[in-house]
């Protein structure tokens, strides 16, 4: 459950070791309780970029849950990219494949959303769903629901009526986070109603591949009956990051009821 004393997760994405602003790296705030990363760990999947990754890792003392993203996988080499494309990231990333996570305060799915076919759109696969379904359902409300993935997932299923989609807001989850985009935002799934799951995606921590956003991360914070979002911008001309935006978010209905049972 959520205790009274606050609960911080990093959310990080897109931080393409191999094109990094190595002057940023060195801010990214260390004193949380749980790093989730979604995806593009990598700029192209290279054995140098991984153990820069997992050397990045070794800051922080707390879990880590990551997922990979399309640059986590192979771009020129098709067939592995098609037969195979998660070799590389499965043996440098050994120690962090699993794809479900939970503690007392926490439960946390990641959905695997590559589409090798395409790469920069994603897929959701019904495995997937079905074992995240499967985990999920076992959660008592009193601990966050998180659902991560590294692409959007509400641009990955717009088909009309949205069953892959249903099929995650059936569980439940108080967040879904993904990257991907290099734009960061938090904002009811029903903003006009402050209703359904918190969508939280996040910049780019720290790679030189920005785009009309400077890096950012995501820090979360949730106590009993509220899920504090802090979106930190860098800026270039103070050296530092500085807070863009905040949101407190209240959480879902059934969560605080069960929480305050």
């Amino acid at each position: 459950m959520v205790h009274s004393q606050t609960y911080r997760i990093l959310h990080l994405s897109d931080i393409h070791f191999g094109q990094v602003n190595s002057h940023v790296i060195d801010l990214i705030p260390k004193d949380i309780d749980l790093l989730i990363l979604t995806g593009d760990l990598t700029q192209r999947a290279k054995p140098s970029q991984f153990n820069a990754a997992l050397a990045f890792f070794e800051r922080f003392n707390c879990p880590i849950f990551l997922i990979p993203g399309n640059h986590d996988v192979p771009l020129y080499n098709f067939f592995l990219r098609i037969f195979n494309p998660y070799r590389r990231y499965k043996k440098f990333m050994k120690d962090y494949l699993s794809d479900f996570y939970e503690n007392e305060t926490v439960a946390v799915f990641g959905l695997w959303t590559l589409n090798p076919l395409t790469v920069q759109s994603g897929k959701l696969y019904s495995k997937q769903l079905d074992r995240m379904r499967e985990k999920m359902s076992e959660i008592p409300f009193t601990k966050v629901r998180i659902i991560t993935a590294h692409h959007p997932l509400l641009h990955i299923d717009s088909s009309p009526g949205a069953p892959q989609l249903q099929k995650i807001l059936n569980i439940n989850p108080d967040l879904m986070m993904w990257g991907h985009e290099h734009q960061s935002s938090a904002e009811y799934l029903d903003p006009e109603q402050e209703k359904g799951p918190i969508l939280l995606a996040a910049g780019t921590g720290f790679s030189s591949r920005t785009r009309t956003e400077s890096n950012s991360y995501n820090l979360i914070t949730l106590d009993v009956n509220h899920i504090g979002v802090e979106i930190w911008n860098f800026s270039e001309d103070e050296m530092r990051f500085e807070l863009g935006s905040f949101e407190n978010f209240k959480r879902s209905q059934t969560s605080a009821s069960e929480t305050e049972a």
